[in-house]
């Protein structure tokens, strides 16, 4: 998969916030922290090494609201990925919003287009703050 495509969907995002995004949106990382990306793979969840749990116990903790929002075509974090961890989260009040066309929005999402894509602001960021004043 090309970095774009692995990173969002190309149709949703501007030239400006691509540029941006290849400009200053990759960061360095350890080793350790590779390492524990990696745990992704063996279908567990991703082991927090510092605390020495998965991630799908530390959200059975969550004892807060909790929105989880996934793009419907996120190479990274697909739906069901989402799903699998939305139902491990015991969050009084938890809701899992997957971001496509066939859910009413405008387009169908990847990763990083949720947030800074060309229609985010008036398609994701209403259903944000809606939620966030519910809360």
């Amino acid at each position: 998969i090309l970095p774009d495509v692995w990173h969002y969907r190309r149709a949703n995002m501007t030239a400006a916030s691509a540029l941006a995004f290849h400009a200053s949106g990759h960061t360095e990382i350890t080793r350790d922290e590779l390492l524990e990306l990696a745990t992704t793979i063996d279908g567990e969840g991703i082991l927090c090494r510092e605390l020495g749990l998965r991630r799908p116990e530390l959200a059975s903790r969550i004892e807060i609201p909790w929105l989880c929002v996934a793009g419907s075509r996120d190479p990274q974090c697909p739906p069901d990925t989402a799903r699998w961890t939305y139902e491990r989260v015991s969050a009084p009040r938890k809701e899992l919003l997957v971001a496509s066309r066939e859910t009413g929005f405008s387009a169908d999402y990847g990763h990083l287009d949720l947030i800074s894509g060309r229609r985010a602001e008036a398609d994701i960021w209403p259903r944000l703050s809606a939620w966030l004043d519910a809360s």
